[in-house]
C-alpha cells in the first residue's frame, strides 16, 4: 500500500501569518504556486493562502490594498490536511472531492509538505516495478 509519506513534497514555500501580504504575493508569483501553508512558529498549520483568497482580496472594497494587510487577513484558516500514513487513495479523494490543488501532510500534528494533483498524476503514470 502506497501512503502520503512515499511521495510527498517537503521542499514547498511556507508562509507566516505576520508576513506583509505583498511579499507573500510575490514569493507565491516567484515560486509559480496557486497555494502555501501558512505556518505558525512551531510547525503547525495556522491557515493557507490560495489564489482564492488572493483573488478575493483585489476585490473586497473594504481591506484590499490596505497598507499593512498580513497573510492572517486573508488566508483560509479552516485547512483540510491529510496524515502521513494516508493512502494515497485517501489523499486523491480529498484533492478530488474538495476541488483542491494540493493538500497538506502533517504528522503528529506538524505539517511535513503538501501532495499536489501534478505529484498524484506522475505517481499514478509511473511504470509498476
Amino acid at each position: 500500500m502506497t501512503e502520503a509519506r512515499d511521495i510527498v513534497r517537503t521542499d514547498v514555500l511556507c508562509l507566516e501569518p505576520q508576513m506583509p501580504i505583498e511579499q507573500a504575493i510575490e514569493l507565491m508569483r516567484q515560486n509559480n504556486t496557486t497555494a502555501a501553508p501558512v505556518l505558525n512558529g512551531n510547525d503547525t498549520i495556522a491557515g493557507i493562502l490560495a489564489e482564492f483568497d488572493i483573488i478575493r482580496m483585489f476585490i473586497d472594497p473594504e481591506n484590499g490594498g490596505k497598507e499593512g494587510t498580513t497573510v492572517r487577513d486573508f488566508m483560509t484558516e479552516e485547512v483540510v490536511t491529510e496524515q502521513i500514513d494516508s493512502d494515497i487513495g485517501k489523499v486523491s479523494l480529498c484533492l478530488l472531492n474538495n476541488h483542491f490543488e494540493q493538500v497538506p501532510i502533517v504528522h503528529n500534528g506538524k505539517f511535513v509538505g503538501v501532495i499536489n494533483r501534478k505529484d498524484l498524476l506522475r505517481f499514478m503514470m509511473e511504470p509498476a516495478g
